[in-house]
């Protein structure tokens, strides 16, 4: 093993949620995307450790269907409001 994988390999170790999540303020966005990570705001990352605090009560079958009820969820909210827009954008629609 390279001393570069020796590296990724330890901070995984000591911190699975850094192996993608990068905490570098000072990396372009072109770093963070070379590199295959991402970075949240402290809000972001605030809500991301109390899902994973959250989700630790689980056994693992029942996390699996929470993560893809999950990401159901966030797909379907995005389609939503990059498509189908609010209600209040259809000229003021009452729904029930």
């Amino acid at each position: 093993m390279g001393a570069g994988m020796s590296a990724m390999y330890d901070a995984v170790a000591r911190d699975p949620h850094r192996r993608f999540r990068t905490d570098d303020e000072q990396a372009t966005d072109e770093e963070v995307i070379s590199r295959g990570t991402y970075r949240m705001s402290s809000e972001q990352s605030a809500v991301y450790f109390s899902f994973v605090e959250m989700m630790s009560g689980f056994d693992p079958h029942d996390m699996m269907l929470i993560l893809e009820d999950a990401l159901k969820d966030s797909q379907a909210s995005g389609m939503l409001d990059q498509y189908g827009g609010l209600p209040d954008d259809y000229g003021g629609i009452e729904t029930l």
